[in-house]
Formats: structure tokens, sequence, C-alpha cells
């Protein structure tokens, strides 16, 4: 875009780290940060959120600090970001003391700080965060914060947090959780260790696309149940679901771990 003198103005380099900020290209986000000061967008709230989650993506929490300190107007977005860069690239005290130092918190703030608590295996401290988010500043968790938080289960093993995350999913929402949430579960009790109520869920789900398929396949795969994960298998196809690479791959890996080869 430079090489052909375009110019460029703040929403034309807001499209740009948007699209480079799943890259996690060290070198790339460095020049991007030189543009945007020689450019002089630097003082667009908006750029500047975008160039920090950037720096966020590819780990370099000195980068979203020097952004963060250089802004003069700072949204709950710009607050939560660094949050966000200073829980996963720093530690949980550091992110806690921009925690309790944001003048307002969204939903995504609340949710990054409990993750990681979970994550860290800190499940009373995630217990009281989310209690006294829900309970003390009125939130309702959302599907994205409901599955980011089971998925921080998922990866601990903190099955009494992903228990007390069913409870509330099922008195907010119904019994009817979605897909989404359904999946989320499923996925976290498997990999907790308990397949039959993995199975519950599964089993209790009006909708399930091939993802929740997968999800409850690579558990029973996990669990050693092979007989299991081959009538799972067929199971999906009769119910008209096409299996994807990731379907696949589950039923040939427990072939292969059963020794029976493919």
């Amino acid at each position: 875009m430079r090489s052909l003198l375009l110019p460029l103005d703040p929403v034309s380099v807001l499209c740009v780290l948007t699209k480079c900020s799943h890259l996690g290209c060290v070198k790339m986000v460095l020049q991007l940060h030189a543009l945007v000061v020689k450019l002089g967008v630097s003082g667009c709230v908006r750029v500047c959120n975008a160039l920090m989650d950037v720096y966020v993506k590819c780990g370099l929490v000195g980068g979203v600090r020097r952004v963060f300190e250089d802004m003069g107007l700072k949204t709950v977005v710009s607050w939560t970001v660094v949050l966000e860069g200073v829980v996963k690239g720093e530690d949980l005290e550091n992110g806690r003391k921009v925690f309790d130092e944001m003048p307002e918190r969204n939903e995504v703030a609340w949710t990054v700080m409990i993750v990681g608590y979970v994550e860290n295996r800190m499940t009373r401290e995630a217990f009281e965060l989310l209690r006294e988010m829900i309970f003390g500043c009125g939130f309702v968790l959302n599907d994205v914060s409901l599955c980011s938080i089971l998925s921080a289960c998922s990866r601990s093993g903190d099955v009494s947090l992903g228990r007390w995350v069913h409870g509330y999913a099922v008195k907010e929402i119904g019994w009817d959780v979605g897909v989404m949430v359904g999946t989320g579960l499923v996925d976290m009790y498997a990999k907790c260790g308990r397949i039959g109520a993995a199975l519950v869920v599964f089993r209790n789900m009006p909708r399930r696309n091939v993802v929740a398929w997968n999800a409850m396949i690579g558990g029973l795969a996990m669990h050693g149940k092979g007989k299991d994960v081959v009538d799972m298998f067929d199971s999906m196809i009769g119910e008209g679901v096409s299996p994807d690479a990731n379907s696949l791959g589950r039923e040939r890996m427990w072939w292969r771990s059963a020794g029976e080869g493919w």
C-alpha cells in the first residue's frame, strides 16, 4: 500500500492492523507501530487499541504498555487489551493490579481475569471474582464468556468450577444451553475425567454440529472407549453430519492407540 503511494488514514491503518492481528509477526508489529507514529494517527483510540491487540498476540507486553502509556484518551477497551496482555504475558499479580485500577470493567475484562485464575489453578480466587461479577455487578455471562471459562476449566482440570458454570448456564438459559456452550461442557467434563457427565450433556443437546460430535468422539477416545468411538462416529454419519478432518483424525488416533491399524 505504501509502495503505491496511496494515502493512509486512520480507517485504512485500522484495517491493516485488524488483518495483521492473527499473524503473530514481531517484525511486522514493530513496523506497524512505526507507521502509526509516522502517519500521525497515534491519537486515534481505535488504532491504538488495535495496535495493542497485535502486540498482545505477539506476546510483547512491553509494546502494549508503551502504546497504552502514550495514549491520551483511554477507553474500557484500551484497559481490557492491556489487562489481557499483562495476564498472559506477565503474571496474575500484575494483572490484578491493572484490573483493580480500571475505572470501568466490561464483561471481557472480568472474564480475562477469571480465566487467568482458573488456568493457574486458583479456584478460590476465580470463584470469588465470578460471584462478584454476577451477583455484585449484575453481569449475565454470555456464550463467549461461558465457553472461555469452561475452556480454562478443561485445561486446568477444574471440574468444580466447571460444574458451577454448568448450573449457572442451565439457570440462566434453560436445559438447552445451545450448541456452543453445550460443546464446551462436553469438552470440559471429558477432559476433567467425567466422561459419563459429558455423555449426558451431549445426549441432551437438541442440536449438535460437527464440532460437538468431535468433542464427544475425542472425549471417548481419550478415555479408551474404543467401541463407543466407532459407534459414535457411525451415529454422527447416520444423523447426516459430515465428518471433517478432526473427526477422522480422532478416530484414526484411537485405532492407532489400540494397535489395530487403519
